[in-house]
């Protein structure tokens, strides 16, 4: 519902939101799609919109046999003209919106976006303590980093941890246990997304992560045990970056005992950046509550930060 209006006029089924079948533009792949996600009660399709519904004064959204949403939205500043949705208002932006979409089909690491250098380690066991890595040196984006684990129990999952550093002067800007970093925490679920995904055949990153003269990934073997890898791959290309291009950063923090109840902070802190996003996995238990939280997003002031990444903080 528009700016108070009585009826709706957006008043779509999921399959016609989320790019289905008989969806309507610009309700269509890639701004609009669906993906399969999970399985087992309460788990399904994974929906993700990213056509832009602008309003002019109100907005109300009513899902009808819906489990649960999310919206993200941006407030503009008192007195910017704005015209609210219609798709007489996206006909007049199909050109603005097809370039968008032109843009995340050639999003790096995007399936169907190659590459130009792509790296690939053997399956190996890592001993205890053990990491294989790859330095890539000039300017340029890592676009993919793929790795499939042979045992992929829990105590792997949090302890297997990746790294990536940029630059001479080695900024650690993520350092995240893989389970966490690829999405589902310290349990192997299935799910795919634009970004990341757990699949059967490994999991998978398409975080974009631009750097000017040196990037370095590795992963390492914290456990006590030696764990199997069978394969890890990433893919990069070289080449100029945009000068206001951001470095990526993955921040994984652990805390035995969050009270009920209250806010919990999940990221303070100062810079230009933009917050992309933040994983929660609450792992329950008798006389405590668990709540592990991997925070990512994308940053200019990696120096003003300093060290960002720890992997597991008690």
């Amino acid at each position: 519902f528009f700016d108070g209006e009585a009826e709706p006029r957006l008043d779509l089924s999921i399959a016609e939101l989320f790019g289905a079948k008989g969806s309507r533009w610009p309700f269509l792949p890639p701004l609009s799609e669906t993906f399969e996600s999970g399985a087992g009660g309460g788990e399904g399709p994974c929906n993700l919109c990213y056509v832009p519904i602008p309003f002019a004064k109100h907005l109300k959204v009513v899902g009808r046999n819906v489990m649960f949403y999310h919206l993200d939205y941006h407030k503009l500043p008192q007195g910017t003209p704005v015209e609210s949705f219609s798709f007489d208002l996206a006909e007049k932006n199909r050109e603005i919106l097809e370039k968008a979409a032109k843009q995340l089909e050639r999003m790096p690491g995007r399936p169907g976006a190659a590459m130009k250098e792509v790296w690939e380690s053997p399956g190996r066991a890592l001993p205890p303590g053990g990491e294989v890595s790859r330095v890539i040196e000039g300017e340029g984006v890592i676009g993919s980093i793929e790795v499939k684990l042979s045992e992929p129990a829990p105590r792997v999952l949090r302890g297997v941890v990746l790294e990536v550093l940029f630059e001479e002067d080695q900024r650690r800007c993520v350092r995240v246990p893989a389970g966490d970093f690829f999405g589902s925490g310290c349990g192997d679920r299935r799910f795919q997304s634009l970004p990341c995904g757990m699949t059967d055949g490994g999991y998978y990153s398409y975080w974009p992560m631009p750097f000017r003269k040196r990037a370095e990934v590795r992963l390492r073997n914290e456990t006590s045990t030696p764990v199997k890898v069978d394969h890890w791959r990433i893919g990069w290309t070289l080449g100029p970056q945009p000068s206001n291009a951001g470095y990526f950063h993955a921040r994984y923090v652990e805390d035995h005992d969050v009270p009920l109840r209250k806010d919990y902070r999940i990221l303070e802190t100062r810079g230009r950046g933009k917050l992309v996003g933040a994983n929660v996995t609450m792992q329950n238990a008798r006389g405590a509550q668990g709540n592990h939280a991997a925070t990512a997003k994308r940053t200019q002031a990696s120096r003003r930060l300093g060290p960002c990444c720890r992997a597991i903080a008690a």
